[in-house]
């Protein structure tokens, strides 16, 4: 189905006709009806172009993220080609005013579409949301936001595009998507919804063990629960892993909440604990689109020709 208009309050009006999915494998959309791309290189151009909606490329910018600072000789060439592909396939979405289009001028390449198209924008539409009333205590719609924005994902971003940029790119949102779901495991707990957490946590523990907070938010969801022994059993398998991988121990924060549940505070108070440290933190909305276009420019340390409007 093609996506639904997000409003400033994160409703949802009207349906455009395009989709361009950059949060799982690169696709294109029309009607909800999927356009077969044929190469790698063509959906790293539709990616590369719809990371920037509505920002003018260079091509020596294309060709960075295309060829990973190795170009071949007929570069510019087939990167012509890929980009006439693509615009065939947009123009199967008509050819008005208000249709989606490659526009080019002084050797720069701009998608002009609806940035709600780009499912990524919808995710930074929602975090932002979700960041803003946040601050306002509304945590059941915290929690509702940043579920859908999880819904989003359907994978790795740019899951099976290779090459340094794409991976690039795909750490630097996996950290935007972790930030998200840790606040929403905080609204969760803000509610007194711990079990409702336990799985979520568990698994990302096992995918992150380095990560502190992470291990904090699963020990909250389990002392919140009744599950004393399996929170101090989280605070241990973290405080063995630093020693043994980094030679360092939990930090302050880590054991703050150690010493906490030792002591059996009440949950309630912890939570506010925790949550007076991650004010000074950033909030799932704090993590600005030019943030991303900083680190997928600097893909290459010989070569500025990833900033987003430098010139041939």
């Amino acid at each position: 189905m093609p996506h639904a208009m997000l409003t400033e309050k994160g409703q949802t009006s009207g349906r455009t006709l395009v989709d361009i999915h950059l949060l799982g494998p690169v696709e294109l959309r029309l009607e909800g009806r999927q356009l077969k791309l044929g190469s790698d290189k063509e959906r790293a151009l539709l990616a590369a172009l719809a990371l920037e909606v509505g920002r003018p490329i260079s091509m020596n910018a294309l060709l960075e993220r295309l060829w990973d600072g190795k170009a071949p000789p007929r570069a510019r060439e087939n990167a012509h080609t890929y980009i006439s592909r693509v615009r065939k396939h947009l123009r199967l979405a008509g050819t008005g005013p208000s249709a989606p289009r490659i526009t080019s001028q002084a050797h720069t390449y701009v998608l002009n579409t609806d940035p709600d198209s780009v499912d990524l924008n919808r995710f930074q539409r929602l975090t932002d949301l979700a960041g803003a009333v946040a601050t306002s205590g509304e945590d059941e719609r915290v929690v509702d936001l940043l579920t859908r924005a999880e819904h989003l994902w359907q994978g790795e971003a740019l899951a099976g595009l290779p090459g340094t940029w794409a991976e690039t790119v795909r750490s630097t949102l996996a950290e935007r998507r972790l930030q998200a779901t840790i606040s929403r495991m905080a609204a969760l707990h803000r509610l007194g919804r711990f079990a409702d957490s336990i799985g979520e946590l568990a698994a990302m523990v096992r995918h992150h063990p380095e990560d502190e907070t992470l291990a904090g938010q699963l020990m909250l969801a389990y002392y919140g629960s009744g599950r004393y022994t399996d929170a101090l059993r989280v605070h241990q398998q973290a405080r063995r892993l630093l020693m043994s991988e980094f030679g360092s121990r939990p930090g302050d924060e880590l054991d703050r909440l150690h010493r906490g549940i030792l002591d059996r505070t009440p949950v309630d108070r912890l939570l506010r604990t925790a949550a007076a440290a991650a004010s000074s933190g950033p909030s799932p909305g704090d993590i600005p689109p030019r943030s991303l276009r900083h680190a997928i420019c600097r893909t290459s340390p010989r070569s500025s020709a990833g900033a987003p409007n430098s010139t041939p």
